[in-house]
């Protein structure tokens, strides 16, 4: 634990400002280098932390320390920081629902993915039973970008296995919940087995018999060097180069020549051998051609006729589908024609609902500025006491000093936004704060007397004056005058937020 940020949390970076604050979302937490599915308990409930002099890309998601201290410009607030552990990196899990095994898992690499590495590290995987997954651990160095898929350009990776309740979801997301992986049972190779025994065995055989054409013995040799190839040297060269144990190096190389002796010896060579002929004499190449093209024609007089027919068919269908796509054009058309009516009767009604909105605002405002001089005038009423005894508070107290407030501010935005952090944390919703800050700047410019109502009213006063003048918003207690005469106390003083 870094004694310095004693929380640690995973978190996804979802904005910046124009101060290089960046602002993290919480999604959970860790103990003990694991992943936990939910927030802990022992943790404040923060769930948006900031991150100074941040430097992420938005939606990077990594591992944070975090802590909270005092807020360097009002006393009475806390903010946080934070750091993000570079070393160490979650690993987000990829299940493929159409792989079924390693030779799909090759192919699916191969062919290029289309999903982006939120951390940088990885697991993609299938299902090999309900609680068993299988698959690779790679990191976004093994691709490339190509088009608009990622392909991979490692000849191999780590082969690994995990349990179904290492997963852990967090919206829309699978991560392993151990920050140190420990998970491999093998290597997979990128490239499939029969291509690279395929490529052993060519590299071995002696190229001088290639050079001239094919003879019965040239033929008979090469069968017989694929017969006895398999020599104890050849399987450890395999097995040292594709880490696997020398058995199934053995294995892997009599599957490939039991599958292929049968084409060896009847297709290739064969095809070698007349292929050789006829490059030699294209008269007759020309000729054999011409024989098989009617000898073809005349053994397949009706399934000609039967495919001609079902051409026929086709293009029919083709041109009621035409016929039909032509109609649907026109009624589309006709459709859009109906929309873009709708649109503009819903646009005139849109303008309507502003104007009665409009009109409604400045009922509220009319409203608003009845209530505040109602409330000015009864603060200047004469109370009654029912009791002549001498009252032991005073009816006036001064502001006070908040010492470290030595921020500078420049213009009106500055204003607003160091405003709109000192009452972030005072009850204020945070999509409400921007807006928030504005109305109490602007009553303030304008001498509109305000009612803040809630339990936070208070502090959102003393953030106000703060922000303003560098003090807390002075008192005035109604219930301790004792004259009309103590008002000239009010009057005389100096404080610009009051507190009635």
């Amino acid at each position: 634990m870094n004694e310095n940020f004693p929380y640690t949390s995973l978190c996804v970076v979802i904005g910046k400002n124009k101060k290089s604050v960046g602002k993290l979302k919480r999604l959970t937490d860790v103990e003990n280098n694991s992943i936990i599915k939910c927030f802990n308990s022992q943790f404040p409930s923060q769930t948006s932390l900031e991150n100074k002099n941040c430097t992420l890309s938005i939606n990077f998601i990594g591992i944070f320390g975090w802590r909270i201290k005092p807020n360097g410009l009002n006393v009475y607030r806390t903010e946080t920081d934070s750091v993000c552990y570079f070393k160490k990196i979650p690993v987000e899990i990829f299940i493929l629902q159409d792989c079924k095994n390693e030779t799909d898992l090759r192919t699916i690499l191969q062919d290029g993915i289309d999903f982006d590495f939120s951390t940088g590290r990885a697991l993609i995987v299938y299902q090999v039973s309900e609680n068993i997954f299988r698959g690779v651990h790679c990191s976004k160095n093994d691709f490339e970008t190509i088009g608009n898929k990622k392909k991979i350009k490692s000849e191999s990776l780590t082969l690994c296995e995990i349990n179904r309740q290492d997963c852990i979801f967090i919206e829309e997301k699978i991560f392993y919940s151990k920050l140190n992986f420990s998970g491999s049972i093998g290597t997979l190779r990128i490239e499939s087995t029969d291509s690279y025994i395929k490529d052993k065995i060519i590299s071995h055989i002696n190229q001088t018999n290639f050079k001239n054409n094919f003879s019965e013995t040239d033929l008979q040799t090469f069968r017989d060097f694929i017969k006895n190839f398999s020599t104890a040297d050849f399987y450890k060269e395999i097995a040292s180069e594709y880490l696997i144990s020398v058995d199934d190096a053995k294995k892997y190389v009599n599957e490939f020549v039991s599958a292929n002796e049968e084409y060896l010896r009847t297709e290739i060579f064969d095809d070698e051998v007349l292929t050789s002929i006829l490059i030699k004499s294209p008269k007759l190449l020309e000729q054999l051609l011409e024989l098989l093209q009617e000898q073809w024609q005349a053994e397949n007089q009706e399934k000609i006729a039967e495919v001609n027919l079902q051409l026929r068919e086709v293009q029919q269908k083709i041109e009621e589908e035409l016929k039909t796509c032509i109609e649907l054009e026109e009624e589309i058309k006709n459709k859009q024609s109906e929309l873009e009516e709708i649109s503009n009767q819903i646009k005139q009604r849109e303008n309507f609902a502003t104007d009665v909105e409009n009109k409604i605002s400045e009922r509220i405002e009319a409203a608003k500025k009845n209530a505040a001089d109602f409330i000015c005038e009864m603060a200047f009423v004469n109370p009654t006491f029912e009791s002549p005894q001498p009252v032991q508070n005073i009816f006036y107290r001064a502001g006070k000093n908040v010492e470290g407030n030595d921020t500078e501010i420049e213009d009106l935005n500055d204003f607003i936004y160091t405003l709109e952090t000192e009452i972030g944390g005072e009850g204020v919703h945070s999509e409400n704060i921007l807006p928030f800050a504005a109305y109490l700047i602007a009553a303030y410019v304008n001498k509109i007397l305000l009612l803040l109502a809630g339990p936070n009213a208070r502090d959102i006063a003393d953030a106000f004056s703060v922000t303003l003048t560098g003090k807390t918003a002075a008192i005035f207690d109604c219930a301790c005058v004792k004259s009309l005469e103590d008002f000239s106390t009010v009057a005389e003083n100096d404080d610009e937020v009051i507190a009635v």
